[in-house]
């Protein structure tokens, strides 16, 4: 069992609302490039404010050396619990580490215009 620190960092002049949001993170199987990625672990969360969204956030998964991993987040700003303007969203890779220690990750996010 791998320990994943997942730390959100949200872009610059990007609001986030002030009441309640909720937080989705997940570890998907991303090493078939002809397939869906396939989740294997998740953690959902419901915080407040800025610096509270941050986290980190912990997700334990198990992992198979040899398979590729990435971190997928969302964070339900509008609040309709699916992806809509004004969500925040990774849209870049973050690859997690299959080493078997505790890895902590910076997870970049974007705000869907």
């Amino acid at each position: 069992m791998v320990r994943v620190l997942c730390s959100l960092s949200v872009p610059v002049g990007a609001t986030v609302p002030d009441g309640p949001v909720a937080v989705h993170l997940e570890i998907l199987d991303v090493s078939l490039a002809d397939a869906a990625a396939t989740p294997v672990a998740r953690v959902d969360a419901v915080v407040t404010g800025r610096a509270e969204l941050a986290g980190p956030y912990g997700i334990d998964a198990g992992l198979t050396p040899g398979r590729h991993y990435a971190v997928s987040a969302h964070v339900d700003c509008s609040g309709d619990g699916s992806i809509a303007p004004g969500d925040l969203l990774t849209t870049t890779r973050v690859a997690v580490p299959v080493d078997g220690g505790a890895a902590l990750l910076d997870v970049p996010l974007t705000k869907i215009g």
